[in-house]
């Protein structure tokens, strides 16, 4: 589960400070469908930061859902990192639940990708048809492709995706990662679904914002979108920091959001196959797995000897600092990690299969090293808890990679340059675009 400092320390209206004379203040509408606090998920920091960094320079008018369990100073966290925030309430069923099943149910005969289909929030789409007739916005973006079904009252309204993974190939890896045939064929058919709804969105848009470069590339190659830019992520380096404290222990960590079928995937795999491995050259390691709302069958990992299954952390830094070594045995995935920088920061030592790796400049046994079976993984772990010369070397030059451009100001000044851009390129104010209340 990422962890960040408090954002927006100084919040005295931030957007009311002067623009640029190289920028014209925009007036900027972004739609997603969660709010951005908790910052429990590397997607909402990520949004959380970019949003705060535009904010500075132009306006900003969010609007999101509002769950149950969203607490009074979730939506104030969120407000005041924009110039206005819309809240719309919304019930999610919940996972495992009767009815969750009989949604996936339902699903088959349905046109949709389930996770588009889950937020096609008709009382959304109404307010941001209304908050865009009249505020008539110099860009409209959507955060995330579950809130493009959100702009289905705005017809021929070009639009901003910010697109933080490709989701098709998400579900395309896990299919192939999943033992159960009625799992893997149900997958199988959304990973299709999601890849026609994908493509077509990213035709559509007119223009896509990438967080990496193999991103950019199924966005533009595969999907045919006319126009995409890559913002990378970043991370806080003055929050995320190397720890001058010893560390004797052989110990390992992974940290990420247990709730994510990645993680688990990794979780499982790792303990499966790559951690008794370790356990042969090295009895007395230490796995430590930090990461919110783990499900069961990860609890159940806390049981076996040596593993420490932490559930929700109010801050990963002790159990990152209390490990020689960072594990990301991913085999699923798209986009970036921001788990992975966030370690580096740390100045950690990192041990990750290339797909974790993915999207980062990373050079292996430079400032991380990269392992895709097993056998290597863990002969890369044992390595590095043994040579304590190579893993100090490591940790060096992770943090220097970080400092040097990934700071999330460079970030966020990348990305209020590509709003400008894209800002030209979509002519929101487009005569003759539709913009209706809905049925």
């Amino acid at each position: 589960m990422p962890q960040s400092r408090e954002l927006n320390q100084n919040s005295s209206r931030r957007w009311d400070h002067a623009v640029p004379s190289t920028e014209r203040r925009l007036k900027i509408l972004i739609v997603r469908v969660r709010l951005l606090f908790p910052l429990n998920t590397g997607g909402k920091i990520r949004s959380a930061r970019m949003i705060e960094e535009l904010s500075q320079n132009h306006d900003v008018t969010l609007i999101t859902c509002r769950y149950p369990e969203d607490t009074d100073e979730d939506v104030q966290r969120t407000a005041e990192l924009c110039k206005n925030l819309v809240a719309v309430p919304y019930r999610e069923t919940v996972k495992g639940s009767a009815a969750f099943y009989a949604e996936l149910g339902k699903n088959l005969f349905s046109s949709l990708p389930y996770v588009v289909a889950k937020y096609a929030s008709r009382e959304l789409a109404r307010t941001v048809a209304a908050l865009y007739r009249t505020q008539r916005p110099d860009l409209v973006m959507c955060d995330f492709l579950q809130s493009c079904e959100c702009l289905k009252y705005l017809d021929g309204v070009p639009f901003v995706l910010f697109q933080h993974n490709v989701e098709a190939a998400l579900f395309e890896q896990m299919a192939r990662q999943t033992a159960s045939p009625i799992k893997r064929a149900y997958l199988a058919l959304q990973a299709q679904r999601l890849r026609r709804y994908e493509q077509r969105i990213c035709k559509k848009a007119s223009c896509v914002i990438a967080v990496s470069d193999n991103d950019r590339e199924v966005f533009t190659q595969q999907y045919g979108a006319p126009y995409c830019e890559v913002v990378p992520t970043g991370v806080d380096t003055e929050f995320f920091v190397p720890s001058k404290n010893m560390r004797a222990a052989n110990n390992i960590v992974f940290t990420g959001s247990l709730d994510w079928l990645p993680n688990q995937d990794a979780m499982r795999y790792f303990v499966k196959e790559v951690l008794p491995l370790i356990q042969q050259e090295v009895p007395n390691v230490a796995f430590s797995i930090v990461g919110r709302n783990p499900p069961p069958e990860i609890v159940a990992l806390g049981k076996q000897p040596g593993i420490h299954v932490t559930g929700t952390v109010n801050d990963i830094r002790p159990y990152v600092f209390g490990a020689k070594v960072y594990v990301a045995p991913l085999r699923i995935g798209s986009g970036t990690r921001l788990k992975l920088l966030e370690a580096m920061a740390m100045g950690k030592a990192i041990v990750s299969t290339t797909l974790g790796a993915e999207g980062l400049p990373v050079h292996h046994d430079q400032n991380i090293v990269l392992a895709d079976s097993a056998a290597d993984f863990a002969r890369e772990v044992t390595s590095l808890l043994r040579d304590g010369q190579r893993r100090r070397t490591l940790e060096a030059q992770a943090r220097e990679l970080v400092e040097r451009r990934y700071s999330w100001q460079q970030v966020g000044q990348v990305f209020g340059a590509i709003c400008q851009r894209a800002a030209g390129k979509a002519g929101v104010r487009v005569q003759g675009s539709g913009v209706r209340d809905g049925p």
